[in-house]
C-alpha cells in the first residue's frame, strides 16, 4: 500500500469514529435534558422549580457554587421569585442563588446557619430575607441586592463579612446584635438609603471603609466597648450628626477625633449619652420635575418587635418664572414597616392613626388626599389577627402585607367597616399545574394553560391577593375561576399581568370549601373586562400588541451535553456534519478526478508501448516491489 494510501486509510477511520460519536452525543443529549429539566438532587437535598417558586429539601449544606460551575437551577432564574428551603439545610452555598434578579423573598429555616460567600449577591429584586438562626453571614452575601430593605439581622448572628451588605441602595436601617465578634471591611459601604445604625455587638474597634459612602447616615450607635474608628469608616458620611455612646470619656475623645478626620464639624455637641431614648433618624429629599417639586421626609424609628420608616411627600406647584409655591398641592404618606415579633402588630396600629391623624388636618386645609399607604413585612409567620382588622376599620388607610414565603396582600381598611372577623388569618398561598384537564374544563378554557390555586385560610373581607406567574408573561392576561362541585366553573375575574410577574385579583371573599382554578389567555376573553393594574396605567401603548404564551417553562430549554440547549447543539451537531460531508465530497471528487487521470496515462501508455510490452513492463515492476518470500525451516519437518 502506498504512503498516500496508508494516510488516506487512517483519515477516513477517524473520521468514521467522529461520526460515530456524533451520533452518540445526539442520542444522549437529549435524554439527559429530559432527565431533569426542571427539578434534580444534589447530594444528600433535592431541588424543583414550579410557578416560579424554587424548592429545596433534604438535610446537609447547598454547595458551594462558581460562575464556571452555577447552581444547577440558575438556568431558570429567570422565572423564580420565591425560594422555599426545607427544614434540615444547614447552609446556603457560595453564589447559590447568585444574581437571581427576580427573587422578592427569602425565609430561611431555623436549620440554617450560614450563608456562603455571594450567596445572594446581585439578587436584585429582593427585599425582604428571613434568617432566624444564622450564625455566619459571609462577605458579599447581600452585596448589590439594590432593594433590599426588611433585613433584621438575628440575635444568633456572631461573624459578618467583608462587604456583606455592600451597595444595599434601599437598606434604611441597621442593628447589628450583642453577639456578634467579628466584622468585617465595608460591610454597608455605598449603602446610600441608611439612616440609622445601632451596633449593640461589643467590638473594640470599627473596621475600615464600614459605612463608607452612606451619605444620608443620620445617626449612629455604638457600643461602649468600642475604642476606635478604622480608617474611612464613615467617609463621604457628610450627614451624620448625631451619635449615641455610653462608654467613658477618653474613649469618647478617640472616637470624635477619628469621626472627625471623614466628617468634619463632628463634635462632643452631636453626642449623646443615653442609647435607649432616641428621637427618630430622619432625612429629606427634594426633587423637581416640570411644574411639581415633590419633598419627601423620612423618619426611622424602632419600637419591641418594630421598624418603622415614614415617608411623607408633599407636592408643591412651580410657576412659569422657576418659583416654588408655598401652598402644597397634595400630601402623601407611605409607612413601611416590619415586624418581627407578635407585639409589632400593635406599635404598627399606633403609627397608622398618628400618621392618619396628620394627613386628616392637611385634608381640612387643602382638601382631599389619598389614604396613607401601610407597606408590612413580615419577619415571621404570625398570622393576621381579626381584632387587629377591626382596629383599622372604617380609617382612611390602604394596607399591604408581605408573608415571609412571598405572598403578598393588599385592603382597603375603609371597606372593613361593618365586617365581622376570624379569630386570625393565614396569608398564604400555592400554586399546582393543572395540565390533565377534564373535559368540562377544556369546554371552558379550552387549552390555555391552568394551576389550581390553594389557598391556606378563609378571608371574610375584601382582599386583593397578589399570585405570581411569570415576568416573561407581563401584558398577558390571567383568569380567576371557582370551581363548584355540581356546578363547573364560575368566572371571577380577568386580570392582566404585570412587569413583575404578578397578577392580582381583588376577591369579596375566599372560601377554602371550594377550588380556584387560573388558566392563562382564555380564548374569548374580551379586552373590556381585563383588569389592568395601575402600574402598567402609564404608557396605554404597552397594553396593544399582546403575544399569546403558548406554555410555561418552555421559555427556557433544558440543556444537557456540554450545558448546551438542544437548538444549540443541534446548530454544532449540523455544521460538524456539514463540514464532515464537504470533506467526504472533497475526498470523491478526488478520488474520480484521480481514476480519470490514472485512465488517461494508461491509455497513452498502451498507445506508444503496445498492448503486449506494456503488460511485460508492468508484471517485472510488480515482480521488483513484491517481497521475497523466505524458507520455513519448519516446513519439512511439518511434512
Amino acid at each position: 500500500m502506498s504512503r498516500f494510501a496508508t494516510k488516506l486509510h487512517i483519515f477516513l477511520r477517524l473520521t468514521a469514529l467522529l461520526a460515530a460519536l456524533l451520533l452518540c452525543a445526539l442520542l444522549v443529549a437529549p435524554a439527559v435534558a429530559a432527565d431533569t429539566p426542571y427539578s434534580g438532587r444534589i447530594g444528600t437535598l433535592n431541588w424543583s422549580v414550579e410557578s416560579g417558586l424554587l424548592t429545596i429539601s433534604g438535610t446537609g449544606a447547598i454547595p458551594d457554587y462558581t460562575e464556571h460551575n452555577p447552581a444547577p437551577w440558575s438556568g431558570h432564574s429567570n422565572i423564580i421569585s420565591r425560594v422555599t428551603l426545607g427544614n434540615g439545610i444547614t447552609r446556603i452555598g457560595a453564589m447559590a442563588f447568585y444574581d437571581h434578579k427576580l427573587i422578592k423573598s427569602v425565609s430561611l429555616p431555623h436549620t440554617v446557619n450560614t450563608v456562603g460567600t455571594m450567596a445572594f449577591a446581585g439578587c436584585e429584586g429582593l427585599t425582604t430575607v428571613v434568617m432566624p438562626k444564622v450564625t455566619h453571614i459571609e462577605s458579599y452575601a447581600f452585596s448589590r441586592c439594590k432593594s433590599l430593605d426588611g433585613v433584621v439581622l438575628p440575635e444568633s448572628l456572631k461573624t459578618l463579612g467583608d462587604h456583606a451588605f455592600y451597595w444595599c441602595l434601599s437598606l434604611s436601617y441597621i442593628r447589628i446584635p450583642a453577639l456578634v465578634t467579628e466584622l468585617g471591611r465595608t460591610v454597608f459601604g455605598y449603602c446610600s438609603a441608611l439612616l440609622r445604625a445601632d451596633i449593640a455587638a461589643p467590638v473594640a474597634q470599627l473596621p475600615e471603609w464600614f459605612f463608607y459612602g452612606c451619605d444620608r447616615l443620620v445617626s449612629v450607635t455604638l457600643p461602649k466597648e468600642m475604642s476606635g474608628i478604622g480608617d474611612d469608616a464613615f467617609t463621604r458620611c457628610q450627614s451624620l450628626n448625631r451619635l449615641y455612646y455610653t462608654g467613658d470619656s477618653e474613649k469618647l475623645d478617640t472616637l470624635i477625633e477619628d469621626i472627625a478626620q471623614s466628617v468634619p464639624g463632628f463634635s462632643v455637641g452631636n453626642v449623646a449619652s443615653d442609647s435607649n431614648v432616641q428621637p427618630p433618624a430622619t432625612g429629606k429629599d427634594v426633587v423637581t420635575e416640570g411644574d411639581e417639586m415633590k419633598v419627601t421626609d423620612i423618619e426611622i424609628s424602632t419600637d419591641t418587635d418594630l421598624v418603622v420608616r415614614v415617608e411623607q411627600t408633599t407636592t408643591y406647584p412651580v410657576v412659569g418664572d422657576g418659583t416654588t409655591e408655598l401652598i402644597p398641592d397634595e400630601i402623601d404618606t407611605t409607612i413601611h414597616a416590619t415586624i418581627t415579633g407578635g407585639d409589632g402588630w400593635d406599635n404598627v396600629i399606633d403609627v397608622i392613626k398618628k400618621e392618619e391623624l396628620e394627613h386628616s388636618t392637611f385634608e381640612g386645609d387643602y382638601g382631599d388626599q389619598s389614604p396613607v399607604d401601610v407597606q408590612i413585612t413580615l419577619q415571621q409567620n404570625s398570622p393576621l389577627s381579626g381584632d387587629w382588622l377591626s382596629q383599622l376599620a372604617g380609617h382612611k388607610a390602604t394596607v399591604t402585607i408581605t408573608t415571609p414565603d412571598g405572598s403578598r396582600w393588599s385592603f382597603d381598611c375603609q371597606h372593613l367597616a361593618g365586617q365581622e372577623f376570624e379569630k386570625s388569618y393565614n396569608l398564604t398561598y400555592s400554586l399546582m399545574r393543572y395540565d390533565d384537564l377534564s373535559d368540562e374544563h377544556k369546554a371552558v378554557v379550552g387549552s390555555a394553560p391552568c394551576w389550581w390555586v390553594y389557598f391556606n385560610s378563609v378571608v371574610s373581607f375584601p382582599v386583593t391577593v397578589e399570585i405570581f406567574l411569570d415576568p416573561l408573561a407581563a401584558r398577558q392576561n390571567a383568569t380567576l375561576y371557582e370551581s363548584v362541585k355540581n356546578e363547573g366553573l364560575n368566572k371571577l375575574q380577568a386580570a392582566m399581568i404585570d412587569y413583575e410577574g404578578y397578577v392580582s385579583f381583588t376577591l369579596g371573599n375566599i372560601n377554602t370549601a371550594v377550588r380556584y382554578l387560573l388558566a392563562m389567555n382564555v380564548s374569548g376573553t374580551s379586552a373590556e373586562e381585563v383588569v389592568i393594574p395601575d402600574s402598567m396605567m402609564g404608557n396605554p401603548d404597552d397594553l396593544i400588541d399582546l403575544v399569546p404564551l403558548d406554555e410555561r417553562y418552555t421559555l427556557t430549554e433544558p440543556r444537557g451535553l456540554l450545558g448546551m440547549t438542544m437548538k444549540e447543539f443541534t446548530r454544532l451537531t449540523l455544521t460538524v456534519v456539514g463540514v464532515f460531508a464537504a470533506i467526504v465530497g472533497i475526498l470523491v471528487l478526488f478520488f474520480i478526478i484521480n481514476g480519470k487521470r490514472k485512465a488517461k496515462i494508461a491509455t497513452i501508455r498502451a498507445q506508444v508501448m503496445g498492448t503486449d510490452a506494456l503488460e511485460e513492463y508492468d508484471a517485472a515492476q510488480k515482480e521488483k516491489k513484491s517481497p521475497k518470500k523466505r524458507n520455513n525451516p519448519f516446513k519439512k519437518d511439518q511434512k
